[in-house]
């Protein structure tokens, strides 16, 4: 069991920074200098959700949820000035769903041993083959989320349009 934790972080670990320095490093940094940051968000995570389009099984819903995890990575960049913070929340959810849930993460199934999530309900609700990230139960998440985030962090002005 170990030994299968590892290699889904070896293979996890990357890809969420690689998925961050692109989408929230470099270009969130360049887009927000010139058309602020609400816009800046929008545009990377438009990029990101589009990212995700040749995953196996995508569909409007699991990318329009896919881009609404952009948004809230944008936010979590801006509002705490940390891509480091986004790194770690987009590993964290990742992990949670391949690791300990053993479900599909966008699209791909993961080889995880002794048991795995059934999920069950609507793909609407649950997100289906395509993972948890697909549902709308976890894009409400998200939303949440994203309410308390800007709420708390006074460095948030700049989204809530008071900068």
């Amino acid at each position: 069991m170990g030994r299968s934790l590892l290699l889904t972080l070896l293979l996890l670990v990357p890809a969420a920074l690689w998925e961050e320095l692109l989408a929230r490093g470099y270009l969130l940094a360049l887009l927000r200098e010139r058309f602020g940051a609400r816009a800046a968000i929008a545009a990377t995570s438009v990029g990101f959700g589009l990212l995700h389009l040749d995953n196996v099984g995508a569909t409007l819903q699991s990318i329009s949820l896919v881009t609404l995890a952009g948004i809230f990575l944008g936010t979590i960049v801006v509002a705490m000035r940390s891509l480091y913070a986004a790194w770690s929340a987009h590993v964290a959810w990742n992990f949670v769903m391949a690791g300990v849930m053993h479900t599909s993460v966008s699209g791909f199934g993961m080889d995880t041993p002794n048991y795995r999530t059934i999920d069950t309900g609507p793909d609407w609700a649950t997100g289906g083959h395509w993972g948890p990230e697909a549902g709308l139960f976890a894009g409400a998440g998200m939303a949440l989320a994203m309410y308390f985030l800007l709420r708390r962090h006074a460095r948030a002005k700049e989204l809530n349009g008071n900068a």
